[in-house]
């Protein structure tokens, strides 16, 4: 923990992803028949969870933080500061359907009716496009394409609410969503990074943390669900190493030959794995070992040597999710805990309740968001 820099994380995750790597030949397993995962692993459920007070509290000052320094009418900062940049990844006051995405899953798992409603809908407004979502907004231009992973969320978000609340009120939403993928960025039941309805283009890759499991199985056939899984299979690294590759490139059947691996991206494709039951155990133990640490670094190398010693408290967010989904207390309460020392309590500065740095004022709604989520497991 000592001299690393907890606000550092990602300006945008869709972003940064949409770059594409070299490849390295890998084979993968031929797809099954049989399904991989049950029904049961793939129901998604109204959402309980014990939480402690102090937790309650914490998740509390977070929300305040957020929805009183970070929102504006149309979604939410990417940054609390104004500096925009206008290169490849989102800064400032660019708008992500990443960071939409992320509170609208809070808001279901709260039941907050009202709220979500009209989030959704404003969301809709801000980044719809076609049926999917463009990914940013800079100055009040979108994005020319989505991010397949957070129109997959925001699109859980819509089965989370109705599972929450016992309403089936986003049927027809789910529908027109879910044709709208299967038409662009699902075609062929493969996860593209992203599609452009204007140029009627996909991408030839896709990102391994982009696959949305549980969300992909309340739709894909058993045949396209597994070879999803499979894929994600087999970008695990080593069991000395148990991160996962990076992407995946449909042409050539093979995975990125990237020697950095990023920890959130690794992270998020294990939280997906373990939302349907497929975690490995050497993850999870190799994961949790680094967070009763505090060592959990932003990336390392495929050898597992650390590359970048900053941390970013979105990542010890998706450690306590995976150790809340997998019943792994050891790792949930560790993260839990880092994270809860890390939120900023000082009246005087405009970073209160929050995440970041209060020397610079740098604060990502990223991380924010992350941990506000993380707070309901």
């Amino acid at each position: 923990m000592k001299g690393s820099h907890w606000w550092l994380g990602f300006l945008g995750l869709s972003a940064l992803l949409l770059l594409a790597g070299c490849q390295k030949k890998e084979s993968r397993p031929a797809t099954t028949t049989t399904a991989l995962v049950s029904k049961k692993a793939l129901t998604i459920k109204a959402h309980t969870a014990t939480v402690t007070k102090t937790q309650k509290t914490a998740q509390q000052r977070l929300d305040t933080f957020l929805t009183s320094k970070m929102q504006s009418k149309a979604g939410f900062y990417t940054n609390y500061l104004a500096n925009e940049t206008g290169g490849e990844l989102a800064t400032g006051h660019e708008l992500l359907s990443e960071s939409s995405g992320l509170y609208l899953r809070y808001l279901a798992q709260q039941g907050r009716t009202k709220q979500f409603s009209q989030f959704y809908e404003q969301t809709k407004k801000t980044f719809g496009q076609d049926d999917q979502f463009s990914y940013r907004v800079s100055k009040g231009k979108q994005a020319a394409v989505n991010a397949t992973v957070d129109d997959l969320r925001i699109l859980r978000s819509l089965y989370e609410f109705q599972a929450q609340t016992g309403r089936q009120s986003y049927q027809q939403e789910i529908k027109r969503l879910i044709k709208g993928l299967r038409q662009g960025a699902l075609k062929d039941g493969r996860v593209g990074d992203y599609y452009d309805p204007q140029t009627d283009q996909g991408a030839m890759t896709g990102t391994l943390c982009y696959f949305d499991l549980k969300t992909l199985g309340q739709f894909e056939t058993t045949a396209q669900l597994n070879a999803q899984i499979e894929i994600v299979q087999g970008g695990f690294i080593s069991t000395a190493f148990p991160f996962y590759q990076t992407r995946y490139n449909y042409r050539t059947q093979t995975y990125s030959a990237t020697k950095k691996i990023n920890t959130t991206e690794s992270l998020l494709t294990i939280l997906h794995l373990a939302d349907v039951g497929l975690a490995q155990s050497a993850s999870l133990d190799y994961l949790t070992r680094l967070v009763q640490t505090g060592q959990l670094a932003n990336a390392y190398d495929r050898d597992g040597q650390v590359l970048d010693t900053n941390q970013a408290v979105a990542n010890y967010a998706l450690a306590l999710m995976i150790g809340a989904v997998t019943k792994r207390a050891d790792l949930r309460n560790a993260a839990l805990q880092l994270i809860l020392t890390q939120q900023i309590a000082d009246e005087q500065s405009p970073l209160n309740g929050g995440f970041g740095d209060t020397a610079t004022l740098a604060t990502y709604s990223y991380n924010n968001l992350m941990v506000l989520l993380a707070l309901d497991y």
